[in-house]
């Protein structure tokens, strides 16, 4: 993540990333302490999970089954989740981002997976990452600067969008992601300001400042 942030011309180390993954580990560690976990998702998250010592199984008693994006994700998977949840084991995701952007075109999001074991009469108790959980959170302490100073950047109106309003922080919304220029012009919340790519910001370029709706019309 550090490296392709890297890539658009802003400095940018790895000891200042904050994922899904890592928030939902400690939100978890801070609910139940550690404890044992079913884990749908990645590797990335599996590593995050055991670094906080939790223990990860693949059968009931479980404290947690914690769901995150996973590409291999189908009926089998719920049918497997089914009696651990049933069981009693919390149900935790590491965020419910319904859409993300990738390779030129938009994908389901692990908010379409949590989607999937709702539909079995299951809501999440945490959710850790944006737009309200513990990730925007830490993020924000990890920044260590005063809300004023602070600007949330992404490329939802509705994830990242929402996260900057629980913050009370400025939005930039970026044009390469979900959300285009037309929708931002419609929405009932705009973003405060616009820019067509990561690297606009690090150059300082004027697309990057100024009433959203103004800019919009500018260009």
């Amino acid at each position: 993540m550090a490296a392709l942030i890297r890539t658009s011309g802003i400095p940018f180390g790895a000891e200042c990333v904050v994922t899904s993954s890592y928030a939902v580990a400690v939100a978890l560690r801070r609910s139940l302490g550690a404890c044992r976990v079913y884990k749908v998702g990645s590797d990335v998250l599996a590593a995050e999970l055991e670094a906080v010592g939790h223990r990860l199984v693949t059968s009931p008693p479980a404290e947690a089954v914690v769901v995150g994006f996973a590409n291999d994700f189908c009926y089998e998977t719920l049918a497997h989740l089914l009696p651990v949840l049933a069981s009693g084991a919390a149900f935790v995701a590491t965020d419910e981002a319904p859409v993300y952007a990738a390779h030129e075109r938009t994908l389901p999001g692990a908010g379409s997976l949590v989607g999937a074991v709702r539909g079995m009469g299951f809501a999440p108790e945490i959710v850790a990452g944006k737009p309200r959980g513990l990730a925007v959170d830490l993020a924000l302490d990890l920044a260590g600067s005063p809300r004023g100073d602070v600007a949330l950047v992404g490329d939802s109106l509705v994830s990242d969008g929402e996260a900057a309003r629980h913050l009370g922080v400025s939005f930039v919304l970026v044009l390469t992601g979900v959300s285009s220029r037309d929708q931002a012009v419609q929405a009932s919340s705009p973003p405060d300001h616009l820019c067509g790519t990561l690297a606009e910001i690090a150059r300082g370029a004027s697309s990057a400042r100024g009433d959203t709706r103004q800019t919009l019309e500018a260009e």
